[in-house]
């Protein structure tokens, strides 16, 4: 495993996320925030960063 996922306290399933960038055009994912610190707890929400190869392409935000 990824030495930066064992740092975080999900489970990331990096083996889904490797599937699905190419299909979004996604050059580079990062996690921000509280998921980062000692503050990240059952209340906090997840900051994600992307950089995409692609500007034209739709993203859906769940």
């Amino acid at each position: 495993m990824d030495a930066f996922a064992q740092q975080v306290p999900i489970d990331l399933q990096l083996d889904a996320v490797d599937a699905i960038w190419p299909h979004y055009g996604v050059a580079r994912l990062g996690l921000c925030g509280s998921i980062l610190r000692d503050d990240y707890g059952p209340d906090s929400d997840i900051d994600v960063l992307c950089t995409l190869r692609n500007t034209t392409i739709s993203l859906l935000l769940v």
